[in-house]
């Protein structure tokens, strides 16, 4: 499944992860990486830029972010991660973990 990866491709993420890479390189790295670890690689992916049907403009895009990042934060729980080897992207969306906390957590 496609979708998403040409989002993340053109992100500040992806900027930072393949400096000197071509986006449609980074679009097929990324699809490689959702087969070995997918929740991994879409937490790189806002996630209305998933697809959440063909109404989803037609709501308040604060309560759509909202709702989705609390439901990816609930899937990450869920599913739980290894903190010895999980990125700062995936930490950052354990439920109590800040993005601050998560980067310290990754530097350490």
């Amino acid at each position: 499944e496609e979708r998403g990866a040409s989002i993340y491709s053109c992100s500040p993420v992806a900027a930072k992860e393949f400096p000197k890479m071509d986006t449609n390189l980074i679009s097929a790295v990324s699809l490689g990486r959702r087969v070995q670890d997918p929740l991994s690689e879409y937490v790189k992916i806002e996630p209305h830029h998933l697809g959440c049907g063909m109404y989803q403009h037609d709501i308040s895009q604060t309560k759509l972010t909202a709702s989705l990042d609390e439901i990816v934060v609930e899937c990450v729980s869920f599913v739980g991660v290894n903190v010895n080897t999980c990125s700062e992207h995936l930490l950052k969306r354990v439920a109590g973990l800040t993005a601050t906390r998560a980067k310290a957590i990754v530097e350490y």
